[in-house]
């Protein structure tokens, strides 16, 4: 049926709001897909170098925000009587801590993404002696980890950079081989692990209990 006189406009007002909703729909979802994966990204465990805690094949969700930060040497320049250094960060939900797994850019690719185990901050000295974790001086209780590493000479952390050890020491490609990595190359905090099934939850940060007895 051919529309009448009255109500071709109508009809073609109808087809125009149509068009503009696939149209907002279409940028809404993209502009969904962006936040999205800017905020979290899907990450598959290869390897054994974290045993017996992850496993090759788990999969897990990446919290790519946890660490995120203002440049405030950038940001004090709209602030009215307020200065910051060049270089100094402010972290929105927090800075990387003892304890965490995270994902980081691998130094020599491939794989081009390592998940290991933050055990040095920043000022840290990190030294391992009969397969024993030191921190600062300290030894370090670590329950989680698989094996027992080979000695370690004492090395201190940069600022601005993290020691990264894998909680299955004898298979594990970290900082002993690489060194310390720079905060930059932290791509997030390994946050959810969902496949397969039976491991679901949430991916433990130990942070080890420091032995203060000398």
């Amino acid at each position: 049926m051919v529309p009448s006189g009255e109500a071709a406009p109508v009809l073609r007002l109808e087809m125009r709001q149509l068009f503009f909703d696939i149209i907002k729909t279409l940028v809404l979802a993209a502009a969904l897909f962006f936040v999205v994966q800017t905020l979290v990204q899907n990450y598959q465990v290869f390897g054994a170098s974290m045993e017996p805690n992850l496993h090759s094949g788990d999969h897990l969700i990446v919290n790519k925000a946890a660490y995120m930060s203002l440049d405030m040497g950038s940001v004090s320049k709209f602030i009215p009587f307020y200065e910051a250094d060049d270089d100094s960060k402010l972290f929105i939900f927090g800075e990387p801590k003892r304890g965490d797994v995270v994902i980081i850019k691998a130094p020599f690719p491939p794989p081009d993404r390592l998940i290991k185990r933050i055990v040095g901050l920043p000022g840290d000295t990190v030294e391992i002696k009969t397969g024993i974790l030191y921190i600062n001086g300290f030894p370090v209780s670590e329950s989680y980890v698989l094996g027992a590493p080979p000695s370690l000479t004492l090395v201190e952390v940069p600022e601005a950079h993290y020691y990264v050890l894998g909680d299955n020491r004898t298979r594990s490609n970290d900082s002993r081989f690489f060194g310390s990595i720079p905060r930059s190359d932290i791509v997030g905090k390994a946050w959810i692990s969902y496949w397969p099934l039976g491991v679901l939850g949430i991916v433990d940060s130990f942070s080890g209990e420091v032995d203060l007895t000398p």
